[in-house]
């Protein structure tokens, strides 16, 4: 997972939405959807839906979310296009639990389908990610527009996405929602051991860009090339390229590892 710095709201997207709160059938609609009976919150949301997101104009919102992510997918970093087939249009606070969230642009994340549109083999299981598998879950607290919640973000040489420990959130919470809301390490056991990947194989692509990233970085440092100049290019232009490579979190945390150690022992000596 990356930080997103969301931006303002476009034009066109505000102006609907300033259409949509005029209609007399806006105040109908209660406001707190989360503390209702479970069939009347769905019947209600079924309306919000379908009465005033699905109104709002998509492809602009789509382009405006690839703009801010970078083109990847707001939890595993898969790359994503503006096309309703292959990108929803994500609601970090559930449609279905408040109506003003429903339609507030700062709400909506870029996500791909989490496997829920890839082919399978016979006799594969689909084990689904990312939006597809949080679906309705409102109690998910790690949140990729957080920049200091971001930062608690590791990954490790078997492709593993893990959360440090931090004073302000508590390290088993995020990481329950990286593994169990987010699926974002694939089937685990008991031991947290991954047993099936993704079916968009999300373990394996980290597990192969962190090795090749640090391949890149032992080479450099046997031969006496790898330096913190070279390490803040290669980190500049992963964070400022407007279509980031897919992954690009597991690249950027290889090369930051290797900085800071560089920069430590300078430092030191």
């Amino acid at each position: 997972m990356l930080y997103i710095e969301k931006g303002p709201c476009p034009e066109e997207v505000q102006q609907k939405i300033t259409q949509l709160k005029a209609r007399p059938s806006w105040a109908s609609i209660p406001c707190n959807l989360g503390a209702l009976p479970e069939h009347e919150r769905h019947r209600w949301a079924n309306k919000l839906r379908k009465n005033f997101f699905d109104e709002l104009p998509k492809k602009t919102i789509r382009d405006a979310l690839l703009k801010e992510q970078h083109g990847l997918c707001a939890y595993c970093m898969l790359p994503i296009e503006n096309d309703g087939d292959k990108m929803t249009i994500e609601h970090f606070s559930p449609l279905s639990r408040d109506k003003e969230k429903a339609i507030d642009y700062y709400n909506f994340l870029g996500t791909c389908k989490g496997g829920s549109d890839v082919a399978l083999g016979e006799g594969e299981e689909r084990v689904i990610c990312c939006d597809a598998k949080k679906g309705d879950n409102d109690s998910m607290v790690i949140d990729p527009r957080n920049e200091e919640m971001m930062k608690l973000i590791t990954y490790d040489s078997d492709g593993v996405i893990s959360v440090r420990e931090s004073e302000t959130w508590s390290q088993q919470i995020l990481q329950h929602d990286l593994d169990a809301v987010l699926f974002l390490n694939g089937k685990l056991d008991e031991n947290h051991i991954c047993t099936q990947d993704t079916t968009t194989e999300l373990v394996k692509k980290r597990r192969d860009l962190f090795k090749d990233t640090e391949s890149l970085c032992l080479e450099r440092q046997e031969a006496g090339t790898l330096t913190i100049d070279f390490l803040d290019e290669k980190i500049r232009r992963c964070i400022e390229a407007e279509r980031r490579e897919q992954m690009a979190g597991v690249k950027l945390f290889v090369l930051q590892y290797y900085r800071d150690r560089l920069a430590a022992k300078q430092n030191n000596g």
